[in-house]
């Protein structure tokens, strides 16, 4: 169990990057 919720955190923070990049290149 506390692995899958390591790995949604990962996930997580991971997409919230990724967005932010996104934005930061338009």
């Amino acid at each position: 169990m506390a692995a899958l919720v390591a790995l949604g955190l990962a996930v997580g923070i991971f997409g919230i990057l990724n967005l932010i990049d996104n934005k930061r290149l338009d």
